[in-house]
């Protein structure tokens, strides 16, 4: 999105926002205000009706951070966005921030990092992402949403083996710039006319690669229901194999600073195997439950949960071919690095979290401390969060 535009002093948005209140033990609702203008907020208390926080700039929250279901930390403060406040608000920004559903089928997991980095550059939020195992049945139901009779058994068999990645995309004018990104159907349109497409760079495999994006945006709110709605995680069978793995939990900061390519790309030259993947919006109490093990011992505690539910993360179950369960959660952790980036530049400077993080909250990724919790803990997002 052009913020630019949006750059007067009569544009205001507003959001309906939701703070849990551990110590009174209830939900408070507010009204968020933002001023594109000058990057400020006011807050309303909608229950007193009377302004709760007067406006004043908060460099903090940029007006893409502003998402439904996302969770904004205002003054220490965890707030959940529920809705648009106002039909302004509403048709200002539905009209500019399209989403879209691309599926992807890769030839191998090696190339997965270059495809976030490829969304990414491409100026793509990723709203939704997960790998998908289909069976014939549910290649037969999603394919059917967009495609003929005869092209959705064209393409049926094509995601029925191998990886098949799917995003939910946000960007202006999603649909049709996704569409145009993606390259012609035809190979030999793609390898001569359109090499840096989507299709150009990464179904190499002409004859068993996939890409797919949504074709309208009534089709795209389909898809990304049929993929991501309420019933999504039970149709799917889970690629995590929940033995002889660790978790790795990349962390919202290194999404917002789009990192997150780099970090996946350096973890499978690493010579580690992605089972599963997932991004997961976490709320104050899935979060608190996953770190509850280390209260006590990380100091800031609660920092590290509002790290957590500041935005998207992403989950993977990792593993090795010749490693067993002690050795994967210990090899992977010298891996990343120590909790403390400054104490990593120092003594591991090529670990990830000594590259990509710049303090204990802000480390880069999480993952699993004790050789028993990699299971537990793949199981927590793979099988608990997604029931």
């Amino acid at each position: 999105m052009n913020e630019a535009e949006y750059f007067d002093d009569e544009v205001r948005y507003c959001f309906n926002v939701e703070y849990y209140d551990h110590n009174a033990d209830l939900i408070r609702e507010y009204q968020l205000m933002f001023f594109p203008v000058d990057n400020s907020i006011e807050m309303y208390d909608v229950k007193l009706k009377k302004v709760y926080l007067k406006r004043v700039g908060y460099p903090g929250v940029q007006l893409r951070d502003l998402v439904i279901g996302a969770t904004v930390i205002i003054f220490s403060r965890p707030l959940l966005i529920k809705s648009y406040g106002d039909k302004f608000t509403s048709d200002r920004l539905l009209a500019k921030l399209e989403r879209s559903l691309l599926v992807v089928k890769l030839d191998s997991n090696a190339l997965l990092g270059d495809l976030f980095n490829f969304i990414i550059d491409h100026g793509y939020t990723i709203i939704q992402m997960r790998l998908a195992k289909f069976s014939e049945k549910i290649a037969q139901e999603f394919l059917s949403i967009s495609y003929s009779v005869e092209d959705t058994e064209k393409y049926k068999s094509k995601l029925l083996t191998g990886l098949v990645y799917v995003f939910t995309l946000m960007k202006e004018n999603c649909v049709k710039s996704l569409e145009y990104l993606l390259g012609p159907d035809d190979p030999n349109q793609v390898s001569i006319n359109f090499p840096d497409s989507l299709r150009g760079v990464f179904m190499k495999d002409k004859e068993n690669g996939f890409v797919h994006s949504s074709k309208s945006l009534s089709l795209a709110e389909e898809e990304i229901s049929f993929m991501f709605g309420t019933y999504a995680n039970h149709m799917f069978e889970r690629t995590a194999k929940f033995k002889d793995c660790t978790l790795a939990l990349i962390k919202p900061h290194v999404l917002k600073q789009g990192l997150i390519g780099e970090i996946i790309t350096a973890i499978i030259k690493g010579g580690y195997e992605i089972n599963d993947i997932q991004l997961f919006n976490l709320e104050t109490s899935n979060a608190t439950e996953f770190l509850e093990v280390y209260r006590g011992l990380m100091p800031t505690f609660s920092d590290h949960i509002n790290e957590l539910i500041s935005g998207a993360s992403v989950a993977l179950e990792i593993s090795h071919p010749s490693m067993n369960q002690e050795q994967i959660v210990t090899e992977f952790r010298k891996f990343v690095g120590p909790c403390e980036p400054e104490i990593g530049k120092q003594i591991f400077p090529m670990a990830i979290r000594s590259v990509y993080g710049y303090d204990w909250v802000h480390n880069a990724l999480h993952c699993t401390d004790l050789p028993e919790d990699g299971p537990m803990e793949s199981d927590y997002f793979f099988n608990i969060l997604c029931s």
